[in-house]
């Protein structure tokens, strides 16, 4: 069992933390700009959801594409992988572009905004902690790793929150 969790952990972690990761923080950053430019709860929800499905495709595809690249380089014959490997991705990004993007439906933008950079920074927290308690051989502690994503998310959804400010339209 051990070895197929390995096996798994090996194969699959990549593209489940990269999706997870990146859609956690280029959709807090759109729909945080989105808020702070607009105000506009459909604009934000709509923009939200484009942005989740267009990059969840984006980043699938492309996932499936560098897994099968690196498998002709290597001259493997897995088939299977890249498939999977795009699903993983594809997956991961939808899952977690509903934590930034869901409060945005369900509150007014002035409310939504404090929850969905909450409910973000939790999960990519989260995410580092995760990761790293996967990573057996990891020398850094699990709250550095957590602390690591989350000041790179915060860092980004602070950027997206200013060119948002500065060039959006109430």
């Amino acid at each position: 069992m051990r070895q197929r969790e390995d096996h798994f952990i090996r194969r699959e972690i990549r593209p489940m933390v990269f999706g997870i990761e990146d859609s956690l923080i280029s959709t807090l950053g759109v729909v945080t700009g989105m808020a702070s430019g607009t105000g506009s709860q459909s604009t934000i929800v709509l923009a939200g959801i484009v942005l989740v499905t267009v990059e969840a495709l984006s980043m699938a595809a492309g996932e499936m594409i560098s897994s099968q690249t690196e498998i002709e380089v290597d001259g493997l014959n897995d088939p299977h992988r890249p498939i999977v490997n795009g699903l993983v991705m594809g997956v991961a990004y939808v899952l977690a572009g509903v934590i930034p993007v869901g409060p945005y439906a369900m509150f007014a933008p002035s409310t939504a905004l404090p929850v969905s950079i909450l409910a973000t920074a939790l999960a990519i927290f989260l995410l580092g902690v995760w990761k790293n308690s996967l990573v057996y051989r990891s020398r850094r502690s699990a709250l550095m790793s957590g602390l690591e994503l989350l000041t790179i998310t915060l860092a980004v959804s602070l950027i997206g929150y200013l060119i948002g400010a500065i060039f959006g339209v109430y």
